[in-house]
């Protein structure tokens, strides 16, 4: 890594694999935040057709 020898030679790397994970966590929690916006959106209006929606308020 570029900086490591700034901080500590001897400190191990981070895992590439702990990054993947952490990249598809963050990923499902914004698809379940995005499913769970449409799904009360069509609990309230009975469409998620953008067009019929003219504001979100109330």
């Amino acid at each position: 890594w570029r900086y490591r020898t700034l901080i500590d030679a001897n400190a191990p790397q981070s895992s590439g694999l702990a990054w993947a994970i952490f990249v598809l966590t963050v990923a499902a929690a914004e698809a379940a935040v995005g499913l769970a916006l449409a799904i009360s959106i069509y609990r309230r209006r009975d469409s998620v057709v953008a067009e019929e929606l003219s504001t979100l308020r109330n």
